[in-house]
């Protein structure tokens, strides 16, 4: 190979890198990323119950919440979210059948 060659792939290879971060960036907000992961590991639901124990359930319905509206309130939060990632990465995934592309990396055999 020559050296012209190599430096279009080599700065062929740079501008990818940054285009993917950039949608890295981008997919990280709009998926609202760390609010999932949050979740996920539980610390949101330490928060909350940190903040019950502190204020009570009214610190999270608002003013003369009983214990079991802010309960059901805080399910439907977490469900919620679940809900929204799941339609997010179903709205991802039928956009990549439609265009018949692909998130497989390896052999098809």
């Amino acid at each position: 190979m020559n050296e012209t060659i190599c430096n279009v792939m080599l700065f062929g290879g740079i501008a990818l890198a940054v285009v993917f971060a950039v949608i890295a960036v981008i997919l990280f907000v709009k998926l609202d990323i760390p609010k999932v992961i949050g979740d996920l590991s539980g610390s949101t639901a330490r928060k909350q119950i940190k903040e019950i124990r502190e204020k009570g359930y009214e610190s999270l319905q608002g003013s003369g919440a009983s214990k079991k509206d802010a309960m059901v309130g805080a399910s439907f939060n977490k469900l919620h979210l679940l809900s929204c990632c799941r339609d997010k990465v179903l709205s991802i995934f039928t956009f990549l059948n439609d265009n018949h592309l692909s998130l497989w990396i390896g052999d098809r055999t």
